[in-house]
């Protein structure tokens, strides 16, 4: 017999704060449309797709500002940065580096749309785990955009908490990105869902329960 549990937040640290305040931590204008990615830097996660979608998006969302948080592959953060120059896009993207723990809530509180553009799998034929970082941002109020690939559709159900695309697809990243800082009632009804889904299906709590439910069962 086999019980599925998912990974779970910790409701307690990340949940819905002020943007304005947040923004402030990390001198970002009030007045920006900002989209985050928050993730080690490796091909696998997509951010060229993103990168190339801001240039879309640019046209009819000028405040867009694109975050780019984390470390990792340095070729491809350097073949990044070369691509933001080549785009002229250096106001629109920013990388943030190594985030620490403890900045996180207060960086996806900052944010208003959170995105992961994951591919179908890397050279080595790895592909994406589970996506805790959309429920993350979903417990800070936040929608998501992700790719249908991997495990992340057990974490972003489309049209729910998010919007799932097809990966390695600009175009359709871009018409993603601008409907949700398009349309206010979307965005309000993929926030509301997320928070109450994270709260009710994968709060430390909740989860926590699952675990309770399973040892109390085999106790003699």
């Amino acid at each position: 017999k086999i019980i599925t549990i998912p990974n779970f937040v910790n409701t307690t640290e990340f949940f819905p704060k002020s943007t304005n305040k947040c923004r402030d931590n990390f001198r970002l204008h009030q007045s920006d449309k900002i989209l985050l990615s928050l993730s080690r830097l490796v091909k696998r996660k997509g951010h060229h797709i993103v990168i190339r979608a801001i240039q879309i998006v640019k046209e009819k969302i000028p405040e867009i500002k694109y975050l780019i948080a984390g470390s990792g592959d340095f070729p491809y953060e350097k073949m990044l940065k070369k691509l933001v120059n080549d785009l002229g896009l250096q106001s629109h993207v920013h990388f943030l580096g190594y985030i620490e723990e403890n900045k996180k809530p207060l960086l996806y509180n900052a944010s208003d749309v959170y995105i992961m553009n994951s591919l179908d799998t890397d050279e080595q034929g790895d592909s994406e785990g589970f996506g805790i970082t959309f429920l993350e941002a979903n417990a800070c109020g936040k929608p998501v955009i992700g790719t249908n690939v991997g495990g992340i559709p057990d974490a972003l159900e489309n049209n729910v908490n998010g919007i799932l695309v097809k990966p390695n697809d600009v175009n359709v990243t871009a018409e993603a990105i601008i409907q949700l800082f398009s349309n206010k009632i979307l965005y309000q009804k993929l926030s509301g869902n997320g928070l109450r889904r994270v709260n009710n299906q994968f709060s430390l709590s909740y989860v926590g329960g699952q675990y309770q439910q399973i040892i109390s069962s085999l106790s003699p």
